[in-house]
């Protein structure tokens, strides 16, 4: 009943879902009146958010002349909800919101880095193995890669009036719309290129396309 009397208080002062309160004293005990109502207040409540520290005074019950004056102390954190993967995801696979849930984290346990919202998860790959219940940070994650290092991919290059290919070799992986490099397989030479789609890139200069 005390913790949730402090809840109830600090959730007007701190910008969170919930709030998870630990008082000092564990083994507070509030004597009430029998013949009233067990009723209690809070008064000259003080909250430090960066510390996570609150102090009070608890006066119980709320109203009457046989009031009890009881100061307490604790640590109160601010929850709030993230998206975390439900299941285990390997570097390669995409992320969907079938692979998405919520779990509670305190807000002064995370960093700046931590997605809080579930656009920032969905359509990205996991760089490493994310396993399932971990908040997941924007390092954790890159854009599906659709030409892998080494492989052949199509060079295109796209004029006014024509549209010319040729084969390459990607000298690195890449996600859509990344620019990597890529070695024309018939003149040897190495250019940039924007990935297009899967083994796909687009190139700019016209000499980057063999037209033998």
């Amino acid at each position: 009943m005390v913790r949730r009397a402090v809840e109830a208080d600090l959730a007007t002062r701190a910008q969170a879902d919930r709030l998870d309160v630990d008082l000092d004293n564990k083994l507070l005990e509030v004597h009430l009146p029998t013949d009233q109502p067990a009723t209690m207040k809070l008064e000259s409540m003080t909250f430090d958010q960066v510390q996570g520290r609150f102090s009070a005074v608890l006066v119980a019950p709320a109203e009457g002349q046989e009031q009890t004056r009881t100061a307490i102390t604790g640590r109160a954190a601010a929850l709030i909800e993230v998206p975390v993967l439900t299941r285990r995801v390997k570097p390669g696979e995409v992320i969907t919101a079938a692979d998405i849930g919520y779990m509670e984290v305190r807000l002064n346990r995370i960093g700046a880095e931590l997605l809080r919202e579930t656009g920032d998860l969905i359509g990205q790959t996991p760089r490493r193995l994310i396993t399932e219940n971990t908040p997941v940070r924007a390092r954790d994650l890159q854009q599906p890669q659709v030409v892998t290092k080494g492989s052949l991919v199509t060079m295109v290059l796209q004029q006014r009036s024509m549209t010319l290919t040729a084969q390459g070799k990607a000298l690195e992986a890449g996600a859509d719309g990344q620019v990597i490099r890529v070695v024309n397989t018939m003149s040897n030479r190495t250019v940039e290129a924007v990935v297009t789609g899967p083994n796909q890139v687009s190139v700019a200069k016209p000499g980057s396309i063999a037209l033998n």
